[in-house]
């Protein structure tokens, strides 16, 4: 038996996706401990200070009742926010965290783990990776098995693996081994219009030894991004890029400075205006009964024919018109990132702003929301900044990478990001 606790607005999707579950929403989390012999957390919890304390609550309980959890998503999100809670774990707990969850949870980048995986493949320990992007294991991978449906279906040496093609691979739903480098696909990006960012600074205040002081998480002097592009912004957990792009778009108000594009200045108020952003949890952004419903939200509908026609076509081009009347919570993941995608044509002015767009997305529905977003930039020619803390991924999809570490590190083209000393160290020996 199942019980899903759970917001009461997620009640109804749940109960249509789930109808054998029983669903909780009194809010009683005490019973709900009592009840239940495993706990699992973190699917659909979101990353708010209320999901926080439900999680502290479950963990700090499990520990002291010897329960058995399973922690995943947004639960191992919410651990890698609170680091105290690792007070909690045990051999009670069992953690699931992909490579990027895994990179979170530490505080090293990918290429670090790499460095651990081949120190315990040296010592002769057995490892197991369940991932869907190859292309940064196959120097360290010895085999690969291929399971559907909970059977494995192929077993394979890794030389025979590298021997399939891109189209067997995306038959079996699984990405290329190379690199699919949108930055040479023909852009819109155009030299002679800009955005420009210049003196964009951000402080917060800490207390130490009995004196305030304040802590500089972001500065940028100077940076001019050419209009059309798709720039990926990377960076170690903590660099800033969250910060930047909420800043950028105007959801936060804490940065000095300004931003211009094409030469007309935007306060920090006017910004979210003429930017639109799609954050990490998508559910945070979907108000509404319906698909169409939500699509509307950001159209003029002072003449409904026109919004709605309107509407329509853009659901169209994003192949999502057979949800026109679905309750977008009932949703798959890369459903509803399409759902935000439409919107956000509907609502943006010049730039689009994509926080971690894939996360928790498999293999095809990562690519597919990839191509959306090059089909977004290509026709519509409004430019991408796009946050990911995956540095392959970013540096195969965008045009542009600007890399953070508080300040700016580096910013140009991908080509020009992989020839440089910053890309080898944090992309090792691959070549992307």
């Amino acid at each position: 038996m199942i019980k899903i606790v759970t917001p009461e607005e997620n009640r109804i999707p749940l109960q249509t996706m789930l109808p054998e579950a029983m669903i909780s929403c009194t809010g009683d989390w005490g019973k709900d401990f009592e009840w239940c012999d495993v706990l699992v957390i973190g699917p659909g919890i979101g990353m708010t200070v209320k999901a926080a304390d439900k999680v502290e609550f479950f963990l700090k309980k499990a520990k002291q009742e010897k329960k058995q959890v399973v922690l995943d998503a947004d639960g191992l999100n919410l651990l890698a926010e609170n680091p105290k809670w690792k007070n909690y774990l045990g051999r009670h707990v069992i953690l699931t965290p992909h490579m990027g969850e895994m990179s979170r949870l530490t505080g090293k980048s990918i290429r670090e783990l790499k460095d651990v995986l081949r120190k315990w493949k040296a010592q002769g320990k057995t490892i197991v990776i369940a991932e869907h992007r190859l292309y940064y294991l196959m120097d360290i991978a010895d085999r690969v098995l291929y399971m559907q449906g909970g059977q494995i279906k192929e077993n394979l040496s890794i030389s025979d693996f590298k021997k399939k093609s891109t189209g067997e691979l995306h038959a079996l739903g699984l990405r290329t081994l190379q690199s699919e480098d949108f930055s040479k696909m023909q852009s819109t990006v155009c030299a002679t219009k800009q955005l420009y960012i210049r003196d964009f600074e951000v402080s917060y205040k800490n207390a130490s030894g009995g004196k305030t002081k304040k802590r500089k998480v972001l500065d940028i002097s100077d940076l001019m991004i050419p209009q059309g592009s798709v720039v990926g912004v990377v960076g170690n957990n903590g660099a800033g890029k969250t910060t930047f792009a909420n800043n950028l778009c105007g959801l936060l108000k804490t940065a000095k400075g300004c931003m211009s594009m094409n030469g007309k200045t935007y306060m920090a108020n006017q910004r979210i205006k003429t930017c639109y952003m799609v954050m990490q949890d998508v559910n945070h952004q979907l108000f509404t009964e319906s698909v169409m419903d939500e699509i509307l939200l950001s159209l003029d509908n002072s003449d409904e024919e026109k919004a709605t026609h309107e509407a329509e076509s853009i659901m169209e081009s994003l192949h999502i018109s057979e949800f026109r009347d679905a309750h977008p919570m009932s949703l798959s993941g890369g459903q509803k990132q399409r759902v935000l995608l439409a919107r956000a044509l509907c609502a943006a002015g010049e730039l689009l702003i994509l926080d971690e767009p894939v996360t928790g997305l498999d293999p095809i529905a990562a690519g597919e929301m990839y191509n959306l977003i090059k089909l977004v930039n290509l026709c519509d020619g409004i430019s991408v900044i796009m946050v990911s803390h995956d540095i392959h991924e970013a540096v195969r999809y965008a045009t542009h990478i600007l890399h953070l570490g508080h300040r700016q590190l580096f910013f140009g083209t991908a080509a020009e990001y992989r020839e440089s000393d910053l890309a080898r160290r944090f992309l090792g020996g691959n070549r992307v």
